[in-house]
């Protein structure tokens, strides 16, 4: 059973999405390697980003830097708390063939299903290590029982 702080939102064969009791999202990314003997796990906050106006402009900042903007508590101007994946959506969305309006709608949007299609666009252009440097790392079993409803359970014996 996978850890009952977490309720699975969306399950598919690479993807497995879960909100916890506050309503924070978190993805999970399974990529097969190329030999197909090790599986690897990325899982990643699905943080929202918000439509901020400052001096005429738009800016796209997390939530939470929206929040401590409204409050005066950046120590820097709000536009230096950029996204690193903001500087090129052209590309994520050319590679995704979708908008950058998309994109940045997904990304807003307060159901975690939208945004994580925005970030699994982003992962797949950029490579999901950006947004997990420290991914699980397992065989096929191991991944095949992980990836199952009896995660977190003990893995069944082997038969002889």
């Amino acid at each position: 059973m996978r850890d009952p702080r977490y309720r699975t939102i969306f399950q598919s064969d690479y993807s497995w999405l879960e909100e916890d009791d506050k309503g924070d999202a978190y993805l999970e990314i399974a990529q097969e390697d190329e030999d197909g003997k090790k599986f690897y796990v990325y899982r990643f906050d699905l943080e929202q980003l918000e439509r901020l106006k400052v001096g005429g402009k738009v800016l796209y900042v997390l939530k939470s830097i929206a929040d401590s903007y409204r409050k005066g508590k950046l120590p820097y101007p709000v536009e230096t708390y950029r996204e690193w994946y903001l500087r090129d959506l052209k590309s994520v969305a050319s590679s995704a063939d979708t908008t950058v309006r998309d994109l940045l709608d997904d990304l807003c949007s307060d159901d975690p299903r939208e945004r994580s299609r925005a970030y699994e666009d982003i992962g797949g252009h950029y490579g999901f290590d950006n947004f997990d440097s420290y991914p699980l790392v397992m065989g096929y079993k191991e991944f095949e029982h992980y990836w199952s409803n009896e995660a977190g359970e003990p893995e069944p014996e082997e038969e002889e």
